[in-house]
């Protein structure tokens, strides 16, 4: 696996830019999220667009910071719809501690491995992001 740079210095200062990861109530997930932002995550994670080519992001999420908005509106919306989804036994709460999880690490990887320099996103960013998470466990 590649070395990840990670300007992160603290635990605290991840908490501070996603409060969201105090709404995963596993301990054992939760933590996860933490080690996988705090070891993996890459410096472009908070600062590119989510969309490079312009398309299926609104215009805040296609500039600067906006992987970072992109990924607490998906988390927001997540948390929201998946109470209902418990509700109608679709899932059951350690899965929607899981989906939680998933919402914030799901774009960490976006543009792929820093080293590889790519300026546009990657199709399988999703996949790479949880092979680097199950890496770091």
């Amino acid at each position: 696996m590649d070395r990840i740079h990670n300007s992160l210095y603290s635990e605290e200062e991840l908490l501070r830019r996603l409060p969201e990861i105090d709404a995963i109530y596993v301990e054992e997930i939760r933590d996860a999220v933490i080690r996988t932002f705090m070891r993996g995550c890459p410096d472009y994670f908070w600062e590119r667009p989510s969309s490079s080519s312009g398309k299926y992001h609104s215009v805040d999420e296609r500039g600067k910071y906006g992987n970072w908005i992109h990924t607490k509106r998906v988390f927001a919306e997540y948390n929201n719809i998946s109470q209902s989804w418990i509700e109608l036994n679709e899932i059951n709460q350690y899965e929607r501690e899981c989906g939680k999880a998933a919402a914030l690490i799901h774009d960490m990887m976006k543009y792929g491995w820093p080293s590889s320099g790519n300026d546009h996103t990657v199709n399988n960013h999703d996949i790479i992001a949880a092979n680097v998470a199950k890496y770091i466990g």
